[in-house]
C-alpha cells in the first residue's frame, strides 16, 4: 500500500505540468510569436537635415472578411474562418502598433469583398467593421492612408457596378490619387486597379504609351503639385511611390532571401493583373522618380 501511495505522489505532478506546458505553448503560438516577430523590426533612424524620423507603419492586403467572402463555404464554416481571420488580424494590428508608428498606409484590398454588389447600409457596416478592428488602442489619432486595390474596386471594367465600387471607396476611404509629405518625403498614394484599365483603353485607342509617356491626368497633377512643391524647399522632396499592383520587372530577377516561392510574373484574371505593364511603371519612374516603391497584391515578399 505504502509503495502504492509513493508512486501516485511520484506521478500526480506530471498531469500539472503538462498543463503547464500546454497552456505555455498555447500563449506562445497565440501571443508570443506575434510579438517576437517584431524584435527586428528597428526603425532605421538615420538623421536627415532639417527634419525629424517620421515612422511610417506599411500593411499590405489585410483583406478584413464577410458573409460572402467564400460562397462555397456553409454559413457555419464561413462564420468560423471570420472569427479566426478576425482574430488573427486584431492580433497582428496591435503588435504592430506596439512599435508605435507616426502613420499608417494601407497597401489596398482593406477589403476582401469590397467591390461586392451590396445596399450602402450593408457597405458601410462592412466598413465600420474594418474600421474597429484596425482602431488605435492607444487613444491617438493616428494618420491613415489608403490606396485602393482590387479587391475594394473593380479592375478590368467600367460597368456600373465599378463605378458603384469607387464611388464607395471615395466616401469611406477617400481619393483614389493623392499624396502627402511626411519626414521630408513626398508620399505617393495611386490607384494601380484604374491605371490598369485605362492602360487598357488607351491602347485600344491607339495610343504609343511608350513613345508619348501617357500617365492619366489625376498623377499628373500630382507631379505637378509635387514639382510646384519642391520650389518652396532647399532640395526636392523624396517621392515614395505607393502602387496595390507591383510595377512590372523581368520575371528572371531575384525577389530576395526572403520570397517563399517563385518570381513575380506577368499574368491576368478575372479582377486582379499582377504587374503593371512595362510601359506605365517606366513612365511612372520617369515621371515621379521614386526612392523608393512599395506595393501589395502579391502575398509574397520581393525586393
Amino acid at each position: 500500500m505504502a509503495g502504492t501511495i509513493v508512486s501516485r505522489l511520484r506521478r500526480a505532478p506530471l498531469p500539472s505540468t503538462l498543463r503547464i506546458v500546454w497552456v505555455l505553448i498555447v500563449l506562445w503560438l497565440e501571443l508570443g510569436t506575434y510579438y517576437w516577430s517584431t524584435i527586428d523590426c528597428i526603425w532605421p533612424d538615420e538623421p536627415l537635415s532639417g527634419t525629424n524620423p517620421a515612422h511610417v507603419l506599411l500593411i499590405a492586403d489585410p483583406q478584413v472578411l464577410d458573409e460572402n467572402s467564400y460562397p462555397d463555404r456553409g454559413p457555419i464554416l464561413m462564420a468560423l474562418s471570420q472569427a479566426v481571420v478576425d482574430l488573427q488580424l486584431r492580433k497582428a494590428w496591435r503588435t504592430a502598433l506596439a512599435t508605435r508608428p507616426d502613420a499608417v498606409v494601407f497597401l489596398g484590398d482593406m477589403l476582401d469583398n469590397g467591390r461586392a454588389e451590396r445596399g450602402d447600409t450593408e457597405y458601410r457596416k462592412y466598413v465600420d467593421k474594418f474600421n474597429r478592428m484596425f482602431s488605435d488602442t492607444r487613444g491617438r489619432k493616428l494618420p491613415r492612408y489608403y490606396i485602393p486595390g482590387n479587391h475594394d474596386v473593380w479592375l478590368g471594367g467600367d460597368d456600373p457596378l465599378s463605378q458603384l465600387a469607387r464611388s464607395r471607396y471615395q466616401t469611406y476611404f477617400g481619393p483614389l490619387n493623392s499624396h502627402a509629405t511626411i519626414g521630408g518625403h513626398a508620399l505617393v498614394f495611386i490607384d494601380a486597379p484604374h491605371l490598369v484599365e485605362d492602360d487598357a483603353t488607351q491602347r485600344r485607342a491607339g495610343v504609343d504609351i511608350e513613345t508619348s509617356r501617357w500617365l492619366p491626368e489625376t498623377l499628373k497633377e500630382l507631379q505637378t503639385t509635387i514639382r510646384l512643391g519642391s520650389r518652396t524647399e532647399d532640395q526636392p522632396p523624396r517621392v515614395v511611390l505607393f502602387s496595390h499592383i507591383p510595377l512590372w520587372r523581368d520575371m528572371n530577377v531575384d525577389c530576395g532571401p526572403n520570397r517563399e516561392r517563385g518570381t513575380l510574373r506577368e499574368g491576368r484574371g478575372f479582377g486582379y493583373e499582377n504587374t503593371l505593364s512595362p510601359a506605365i511603371s517606366r513612365n511612372l519612374l520617369d515621371g515621379f522618380q521614386p526612392v523608393v516603391i512599395f506595393s501589395g497584391d502579391d502575398h509574397d515578399y520581393y525586393l
